[in-house]
């Protein structure tokens, strides 16, 4: 498993070993059993403008539907 973080300051992904997200796990005393599962973090450039993107969660089967669709 790796950990890809984007940062504004580089201009591609940090991508972390699993061994390395345990010891920050562990550093910040956190249990991994109690967290959330995994997100994706998003960022928008300055072309999006303000209030002009909507994030929409859509079940498995449509968003595959739309994303193989020509």
């Amino acid at each position: 498993m790796a950990a890809v973080a984007r940062s504004s300051e580089r201009a591609g992904p940090a991508v972390r070993s699993r061994a390395q997200v345990d010891a920050t796990l562990q550093t910040a005393k956190l249990n991994p059993a109690e967290l959330l599962p995994a997100v994706q973090c998003l960022s928008f450039g300055p072309q999006a403008g303000g209030g002009e993107c909507c994030l929409l969660q859509l079940e498995p089967g449509l968003a595959l539907l739309l994303t193989t669709t020509p």
